[in-house]
């Protein structure tokens, strides 16, 4: 959150940019804090998946995580 200078930029891969927005929701669970897009990728389940069942359907953290997803 400065002035765009040398001393304050780097290049990153497109998904590093994804994670590292002010917009972004961080989630702590089992005293670990990540995007919901890193949930789903170390949890291997699919993020529209995550997001409806804690968005749309209001799932509580523990339970969108837990329950294993339908085939």
């Amino acid at each position: 959150d400065g002035d765009y200078e040398p001393n304050n930029c780097r290049w990153v891969n497109i998904k590093k940019q994804a994670n590292n927005r002010s917009t972004n929701r961080y989630i702590a669970y089992n005293n670990e804090t990540h995007t919901l897009k890193e949930w789903s990728e170390i949890l291997n389940i699919i993020y529209y998946v995550l997001n409806n069942r804690i968005n749309r359907d209001n799932w509580s953290v523990q339970k969108a995580f837990t329950t294993p997803s339908r085939k």
